[in-house]
């Protein structure tokens, strides 16, 4: 067990990442599924001062 100890922990830590990684995801789509009108509002001023932004250096 002691010479193979490492490569079991190297395999739990890939699996716990994977599985974080899975549970990120699925709480980025359940976040946007529940609550889609706030992100959009996050969303939008950011598009829109960006807009503004090449606007301003289009006429200046």
């Amino acid at each position: 067990m002691s010479f193979n100890q490492p490569i079991l922990n190297e395999m739990m830590a890939r699996e716990t990442l994977e599985y974080r990684a899975r549970d990120l995801e699925a709480a980025r789509r359940s976040r946007l599924a529940r609550t889609p009108r706030p992100s959009g509002r996050r969303t939008r001023p950011r598009i829109s001062f960006t807009r503004i932004r090449h606007a301003v250096r289009r006429v200046a």
